[in-house]
């Protein structure tokens, strides 16, 4: 489900929850008593997060990126190391996956309305770029959770090529965020 989908899923749902009170109240009231005033529904929009606050909860997840790029890079680890049985790479091509999904369970969370961390909608100068992270951040997150066991006994394994280059857009997607850290 998308994210739009999800809002106006919200959305629906609010306007279910008070549609039957409304017809109940349209219902009781009879023609001889005097009309009583309408019900007010008064529906409070959450304002937007700051900039800041989103590059905030992005600094978290680049922090975290940028660790685990480290120990790729100090390990001279690829695609093709992983698969061909080192062992620590294979380690850190799976937690690249699973951060991918912590990062997407987060951007996800801090989008939906009915998500306990809803940060409301991100502000027109980095609603692109908070799209663009959730994007990449979703990419990493569905690629790394197609790398399993079968990539590591030897052929042809496309999922880790294509998750190292997912977790390369990443990080190039991250570095987008620089002028608000």
């Amino acid at each position: 489900m998308s994210r739009e989908d999800a809002q106006v899923n919200s959305w629906t749902r609010a306007v279910l929850a008070v549609a039957p009170l409304a017809l109940v109240l349209t219902a009781c009231s009879g023609a001889e008593e005097a009309a009583a005033p309408a019900p007010t529904v008064t529906v409070t929009a959450t304002p937007a997060a700051t900039p800041e606050a989103w590059a905030a909860l992005v600094k978290k997840q680049s922090d975290a990126y940028d660790e685990m790029q480290a120990l790729w890079d100090d390990g001279d680890c690829t695609a093709d190391t992983a698969t061909g049985g080192d062992v620590a790479c294979q380690t850190l091509l799976f937690s690249m996956g699973i951060l991918g999904n912590v990062a997407s369970v987060t951007f996800w969370d801090a989008t939906l309305p009915e998500a306990d961390s809803y940060m409301g909608e991100p502000p027109a100068e980095v609603a692109d770029l908070v799209q663009e992270t959730a994007g990449a951040v979703d990419e990493v997150s569905g690629i790394g959770g197609e790398v399993d066991t079968a990539c590591f006994q030897g052929g042809d394994c496309w999922q880790a090529t294509d998750l190292e280059n997912a977790w390369s857009a990443l990080g190039d997607t991250y570095t987008g965020w620089d002028p608000y850290m």
